[in-house]
């Protein structure tokens, strides 16, 4: 199992930015901060109240994460992702978060037109 505490590198991370939404927020915690956290979590399976301290706020975590799922980022990525420079291992890993966080936003938009 890859470790929980190895965030995405320098190179992952500009991979990756471009396909981030730039979502306002008066936070200090940046959306390579959230990917790290949904990371985090996917690899330990624990909740986003026990993210540890590094990452920020938990709450911002969820809202930012939750937001993402509803403007449908999630989707724009996975469409992306054979795109990215990426080592296979880490787009499987962002694919998975990104399939998840995908479905979660299509049954909250789904919701919302009901």
């Amino acid at each position: 199992m890859p470790d929980p505490e190895a965030d995405l590198t320098d190179e992952e991370a500009a991979a990756l930015a471009p396909y981030l939404p730039t979502l306002k927020s008066s936070s200090t915690v940046t959306n390579i901060d959230v990917l790290n956290a949904a990371i985090w979590r996917a690899r330990t399976g624990r909740p986003l109240s026990h993210l540890p301290e590094r990452f920020g706020s938990y709450e911002v975590i969820r809202k930012r994460l939750e937001r993402w799922a509803i403007v449908g980022a999630w989707d724009e990525l996975l469409t992306r992702i054979d795109e990215l420079d990426l080592s296979e291992d880490r787009r499987r890993e962002i694919q998975r978060i990104a399939e998840r966080l995908a479905a979660k936003g299509a049954r909250i938009r789904a919701k919302r037109r009901a």
